[in-house]
């Protein structure tokens, strides 16, 4: 499900009908897949905190979190409190500050969102980096093993994917 507006709103209601249902405990929810909610967190902060209020209210089976911003561990105490039930994601596309400011500026530099997953990860909070889409890291025999050691370094779970514009004939088989 993707809100358009009233998200909190919306959230609750269809959480409230999962658990009703008895399907909350094997559902899955994605929190920030579409959009970052801690990006702009300064506009966003009461939207998303009530969001994460309701998924620990509710408890999904599994909540994934994703966000390029260090902000995301402003929601520490939630996560805490969903443990096993929770995953944040970062994405992290590339280790070449230059390659993420030229195709994803004003995004968050990968310094910051590397502290976060630390930070994250020492209050045991179980963090997957994101490599997707994978952007250009530099010269492929030197630099794929500094970046697959950067990724191995900070995350509990590491992803792969690569850029496509989503048409068929940019996907292999």
């Amino acid at each position: 499900y993707v809100f358009k507006d009233n998200y909190a709103d919306r959230l609750g209601a269809l959480l409230s009908q999962l658990n009703r249902q008895g399907k909350l405990d094997s559902m899955v929810c994605y929190f920030g897949s579409t959009a970052d909610p801690f990006f702009s967190f300064h506009k966003k902060f009461p939207v998303t905190m009530k969001c994460l209020d309701l998924l620990d209210h509710y408890r999904p089976g599994l909540v994934v979190v994703q966000s390029r911003s260090p902000m995301v561990i402003a929601g520490l105490p939630i996560f805490k409190s969903l443990g096993e039930r929770l995953a944040v994601v970062i994405p992290i596309e590339s280790h070449l500050e230059r390659v993420i400011y030229k195709y994803t500026p004003g995004q968050s530099k990968i310094s910051e969102r590397l502290l976060a997953a630390d930070g994250l990860r020492a209050q045991g909070i179980v963090v997957n980096l994101a490599a997707s889409p994978l952007l250009p890291y530099g010269d492929y025999y030197k630099n794929a093993w500094e970046f697959a050691e950067l990724l191995v370094q900070h995350g509990d779970y590491i992803s792969l994917g690569c850029l496509s514009d989503g048409s068929k004939s940019s996907e292999r088989e």
